[in-house]
């Protein structure tokens, strides 16, 4: 029986007693495994199960008055700008959620990004799922004829008898086919930054491309005004993001990493200048940086790509270019 299915988790808080000290907290599988769980919850009057993976922090807005008086307690986030709701934080522990299991037997991907023990929590109880650059994200593939592969998206819900798509979340599917010529020419220069760049990522420690990133700045802006800049300008932005370009093919990691600081991937700027160095995922990186850096040449040279219309739930091609998902008229990102 498969891991997340509707009935097991019912046939649990039937049978097991919760976790001590909660009314709504069981474990996944075994009691030991305390970092996989799930919680009982009542949502718009239907019994759902929430599935979550180990904690996370979450943030929650104080006034600057606040935090000047408890800076042991309280956080500036010195990328914000200064009028951000979100400038001044605290921070509290919360499960982390992965998604919500529902009546009808369908899961809903609720979480932001997925890690690969999280990947492969959630393979044993839908489908197989992984992360595929050059399929934009995170995709997921039933191997068992009829073959059935979709992107994943935010808020995505998926039959975990059929895999099929939720009635509310029904979905379009875009590529882009290089057309002939100079376009192809004048992308392929791209092509080649993203091949060389992803192979330099994976196998790098995020420690190791942290400092080496900071080292790139302080080059370009000068260490004293690096280390004194928190925030950088749209126009500061605009040149990182030009300087790239001049890089991609003389000076591949600087011409990523001033990508990530020109389109603020991953928040790459902000982790150059915490105390914190959060641990990153460089995959999770490389491919947001990709998808931006692929969107904006669109945008910036239509003439060089023709958009085309894939089925969904089928295979589609592998590009270096991407998808564009669309819900209801309304663009969707694809989740990592």
């Amino acid at each position: 029986m498969s891991l997340l299915t509707y009935s097991r988790l019912q046939t649990i808080t039937s049978t097991q007693k919760p976790y001590r000290g909660t009314t709504d907290r069981y474990p996944l599988a075994s009691r030991r495994h305390i970092h996989k769980n799930f919680y009982v919850d009542d949502l718009n009057g239907e019994r759902v199960f929430r599935i979550t993976y180990g904690n996370t922090h979450k943030e929650f807005a104080v006034t600057k008055e606040e935090y000047m008086a408890n800076q042991n307690t309280f956080h500036e986030v010195h990328w914000r700008a200064i009028d951000h709701p979100l400038r001044y934080v605290r921070y509290e522990l919360h499960a982390r959620e992965l998604g919500i299991v529902r009546p009808d037997n369908t899961f809903e991907f609720t979480a932001k990004h997925y890690g690969q023990g999280e990947r492969q929590l959630l393979s044993n109880g839908i489908g197989a799922l992984s992360v595929s650059t050059r399929h934009g994200g995170l995709v997921i593939k039933n191997y068992v004829s009829p073959f059935i592969m979709h992107p994943i998206f935010k808020n995505m819900r998926l039959n975990m008898d059929t895999m099929q798509v939720h009635d509310s979340c029904n979905y379009k599917m875009y590529g882009k086919r290089v057309n002939r010529g100079e376009g192809k020419k004048f992308l392929s220069q791209f092509e080649d930054f993203f091949k060389i760049t992803e192979v330099m990522l994976k196998n790098m420690e995020w420690k190791s491309f942290l400092e080496g990133s900071s080292e790139v700045m302080k080059e370009l802006m000068g260490e004293d005004k690096f280390e004194h800049t928190y925030y950088l300008e749209d126009y500061a932005k605009r040149d990182m993001a030009k300087l790239a370009l001049e890089r991609i093919h003389t000076a591949p990691f600087d011409a990523c990493v001033l990508y990530c600081v020109a389109y603020d991937i991953n928040r790459l700027y902000y982790s150059m200048h915490s105390s914190n160095r959060y641990v990153n995922d460089l995959e999770n990186l490389f491919i947001n940086m990709k998808r931006r850096v692929s969107k904006e040449l669109y945008k910036a040279n239509p003439s060089v790509m023709s958009v085309v219309e894939y089925e969904t739930g089928k295979p589609y091609p592998a590009s270096e270019w991407g998808v564009d998902i669309f819900v209801n008229g309304v663009e969707v990102e694809q989740l990592t």
